[in-house]
């Protein structure tokens, strides 16, 4: 096929796998990488040449024992080296990730950032070419490749907002890492990769996240948080719980009510099951997840969707973690308040009852009692927020059970705000 994006891409990879590692076999290996780049088109052509001669200088054998520090007069290049200083046993060896320079961390990262660029264009042209992603170079990528590699250099040293400019390029590339089927180490790097920027400020003020953040939402994270059976399974989704609660917790959120309301129809039986998780991490992920997002979407849930969450929400205050038991609350909290109530379901669109109330009220009384005060305080404000719906059905519960605790101060405390809000007869 000539230059075709076929045969680009391999040249690339033997140019970033001998650019990014080292060893004796420098020269060597430029010389096979020049070899190839007849295959390239005359512009990566170009950028290809400056990556052979800029890695010289930077890596391997006897280029760097020839380097000169940066300052250095021309005299310095053949002045003879001084004898090294004995090293002594106890001294702290240099991790290998460390630079030797500090003037050299630049120069290297400018060359992965062009020969990243690069494998993303010729991806690119060869999925145009293919006409379908499952037939793209990157559909058999896996966590070893190294054009996966370079990508993920690319992605986080090229800049957030760079980052967001090339999602059009990139969504195909992390959708296809992230396909269910595809092995768990790979969809935990992209995974990675994704929580990495979306903890980039540049990347999250850039007004092109707003047009993918609902089909990264969709596409890419929720899928990875259904439920498979394995340790390996656990960390995916552990991953995919962390990148939709950084998603969703950017101020101002990039997906829409709108977007997320016609999301909930398949997101939600998906966000339920993650809060069972093994994981404590996961379900205090979900909690905070669902309290981020009933403001905006508990009012178009179905009577149904509600009678099935509130259950799952309530068996979290009895987790075993209190972490997760204080961060349920703000959720239960959010569903009282922006649920559309009415006592019979006689109201069109109303996806709470009295009856409903009074079972989810019930199960947040028994921690009202609580031994510890954090979670008392929490409870208690959900109580409150019962209270706002229908005040006399929740103050007659708060009465019942009054007598059962060990201090009826908290339920005084309620009982108090429901008589100054409403004419309550108890």
């Amino acid at each position: 096929r000539g230059g075709g994006a076929g045969h680009r891409c391999p040249a690339v990879v033997v140019l970033a796998r001998r650019t990014l590692h080292g060893g004796a076999h420098r020269a060597a290996a430029a010389g096979a990488v020049r070899h190839r780049l007849h295959r390239l088109s005359r512009s990566a052509a170009r950028a290809a040449a400056v990556l052979v001669l800029v890695q010289l200088p930077l890596h391997g054998g006897a280029h760097r024992r020839r380097s000169v520090p940066v300052g250095a007069g021309a005299h310095a290049r053949h002045a003879p080296r001084a004898p090294r200083p004995p090293v002594s046993p106890l001294r702290r060896v240099r991790p290998r990730h460390q630079p030797r320079g500090g003037q050299r961390v630049p120069a290297a990262r400018n060359v992965v950032i062009v020969c990243g660029r690069l494998v993303l264009l010729l991806a690119a042209a060869a999925a145009a070419a293919a006409g379908s992603a499952a037939s793209a170079p990157f559909a058999s990528w896996h966590v070893a490749s190294h054009e996966w590699h370079v990508c993920q250099a690319l992605l986080t040293h090229a800049g957030g907002a760079w980052a967001a400019s090339q999602l059009l390029t990139l969504f195909p590339v992390l959708a296809a890492l992230l396909e269910p089927a595809r092995e768990p180490p790979v969809r935990l790097t992209a995974l990675a990769v994704i929580r990495h920027l979306l903890g980039d400020p540049a990347f999250c003020a850039a007004p092109e996240l707003k047009d993918w953040a609902v089909h990264v939402l969709a596409a890419l994270l929720v899928p990875n948080l259904v439920w498979r059976a394995g340790r390996a399974a656990q960390q995916v989704r552990l991953a995919a719980a962390v990148c939709v609660r950084a998603l969703l917790a950017l101020e101002p959120c990039p997906v829409s009510p709108a977007e997320l309301q016609e999301a909930m129809a398949t997101a939600l039986p998906v966000l339920r099951s993650a809060l069972d998780d093994d994981s404590a991490e996961t379900r205090l992920a979900m909690c905070a997840v669902l309290a981020r997002v009933l403001p905006w979407v508990a009012s178009r849930l179905t009577d149904d969707e509600v009678r099935g969450l509130y259950p799952d929400l309530l068996k979290r205050l009895d987790d075993a973690n209190d972490d997760v038991r204080l961060a349920v609350c703000p959720a239960l909290e959010a569903l009282l308040r922006h649920a559309d109530y009415d006592d019979h379901f006689q109201k069109p669109g109303s996806n709470l009852d009295e009856t409903n109330l009074s079972y989810l009220v019930r199960g947040v009384l028994v921690h009202l009692d609580d031994f510890s005060p954090d979670i008392q305080q929490a409870a208690m404000r959900v109580v409150k927020a019962a209270v706002a719906v229908n005040p006399a059905k929740v103050t007659s519960e708060v009465a019942a059970v009054r007598d059962r605790h060990r201090s009826p101060k908290l339920c005084d405390a309620i009982l108090a705000e429901a008589r100054s809000t409403s004419s309550v007869a108890i």
